[in-house]
């Protein structure tokens, strides 16, 4: 199962070539907004990443990754 990682936000803006006052800009929120949702503090909403992944020019899978399942118990 794949999860959403903030911290792909700011892979994706780096890798972009955008500091967080341009993605800031861009996205019409101020650089504090931007970088809580990149550390997590605050929710990233579901309707904000297809603005985000556009900027960034990048798919929105890049913000999901897969899900280690730590319940399992080894045999």
């Amino acid at each position: 199962m794949k999860i959403f990682d903030a911290g792909q936000l700011r892979i994706a803006r780096r890798n972009a070539g955008l500091t967080i006052r341009d993605a800031a800009n861009a996205l019409f929120l101020s650089a504090s907004s931007v970088a809580n949702k990149e550390n997590g503090v605050v929710k990233v909403f579901a309707e904000e990443l297809p603005a985000f992944a556009e900027i960034y020019g990048v798919n929105l899978d890049l913000f999901f990754v897969e899900k280690l399942d730590m319940t399992r118990k080894k045999r």
